[in-house]
């Protein structure tokens, strides 16, 4: 099951439409593309494909799964670890600014230049991506105070 939402656009609708074709159902039917210009139509699309979707079945034949490329933002990047977040505050840190996201159950800080922010427009309640790349990290006990040197692992 695919359920792709993107922005407004010819290449988008292209892409999604591409999408739709290309993912078969149980048959080999092709995907359902909708062109949605009323909001108020999604629930009747949704309730329509969901119950395509409901009904029990059993696959039983080897399928090899597809890794499909990572798109817009995350294209390019070689970072296995992206989670997925929301700002939750961004404070003043030295001569720039560190990002507070909620991550699940943890608080996540990002320690960004004050221009880089802003220029993508992060505010609190915004749903953001923590990408996550790094050679090595430092581990410090819980209990330890400002200038604890920690241990670094590579």
């Amino acid at each position: 099951t695919t359920i792709g939402v993107a922005t407004h656009g010819v290449n988008e609708d292209k892409k999604m439409q591409q999408i739709a074709s290309s993912t078969k159902d149980g048959k080999g039917n092709p995907g359902n593309f909708y062109k949605v210009t009323d909001p108020t139509k999604l629930p009747a699309i949704y309730v329509k494909e969901s119950r395509k979707i409901s009904q029990s079945f059993i696959y039983d034949k080897t399928f090899e799964p597809i890794r499909r490329t990572v798109g817009g933002p995350m294209a390019g990047l070689s970072a296995r670890n992206q989670l997925p977040g929301r700002v939750e505050a961004i404070l003043p840190h030295g001569d720039g600014v560190e990002v507070i996201v909620r991550v699940g159950g943890s608080r996540w800080a990002a320690g960004l230049v004050e221009e880089a922010a802003r220029a993508l427009g992060l505010a609190p309640g915004l749903g953001v991506t923590v990408v996550c790349k790094a050679r090595s990290c430092r581990v410090a006990p819980a209990t330890a105070g400002p200038g604890w040197a920690g241990c670094d692992f590579s």
